[in-house]
């Protein structure tokens, strides 16, 4: 006896269900790489600030040029959205300037009342972060993180000769925070929205003891 093959294709529905899954797996990948780079273009951007700080306080202990320079980041609060830039003052030994804030002459340093923003373009470099990463708050808070005070500017900056760590925030003078502070709580989001896994906080210790972050918009350490 002849064996009999019998040609057997799939049918229509079989290939309809087929394409169905692809089509879902396909947008569940996508939707997982979305929030995969969400996630690491937020950890990129804060960890480049970091670095940053980093960079400029090895650049005010060691000098630029064998020159005793300040190096420090400002956050400025400008048309509702906060600009950040770089910026570096020449440090001044020896010489002394009249302080409103505290009615005496003090060491000038890095200029007592100098505090770079937006419109100084000579002073005041803005350097390329994700156009997408926007600075939602800056906060003060004192160490049960409680007493919140919002500020609309704030400077951090690193003085010659070791590094040490002074901030300013608004129109203050320099060293100057609000009462009972400890650490500045700065809100970094990406995008427009308010989706907290995609938000990291700059934790900045004023006591110059550490500049960390996290990813829980809600538990500021």
């Amino acid at each position: 006896m002849k064996a009999i093959f019998k040609n057997k294709a799939f049918t229509l529905v079989e290939l309809l269900i087929v394409i169905a899954i692809i089509g879902m797996l396909a947008v569940l990948s996508i939707a997982g790489y979305t929030s995969y780079r969400k996630n690491a273009l937020s950890d990129l951007a804060v960890e480049g600030l970091i670095a940053k700080m980093h960079e400029m306080k090895e650049s005010s202990i060691y000098g630029v040029n064998k020159t005793p320079q300040c190096f420090g980041l400002a956050f400025v609060e400008d048309s509702g959205d906060y600009k950040i830039g770089a910026f570096k003052q020449d440090f001044l030994t020896g010489q002394k300037q009249w302080s409103d804030s505290e009615l005496k002459w003090v060491e000038s340093g890095c200029h007592v009342s100098d505090a770079p923003g937006p419109g100084d373009a000579d002073k005041f470099m803005t350097f390329d972060i994700d156009p997408m990463i926007n600075v939602s708050s800056v906060v003060f808070y004192n160490s049960s993180a409680t007493g919140a005070v919002d500020v609309g500017s704030f400077y951090v900056r690193f003085l010659p000769p070791n590094g040490e760590l002074e901030v300013k925030a608004d129109t203050g003078s320099w060293g100057v925070v609000p009462s009972g502070a400890k650490f500045v709580n700065i809100e970094i989001q990406y995008g427009e929205g308010n989706d907290s896994n995609y938000r990291r906080n700059l934790v900045i210790q004023l006591d110059g003891s550490g500049i960390t972050y996290n990813n829980i918009s809600t538990n500021v350490p």
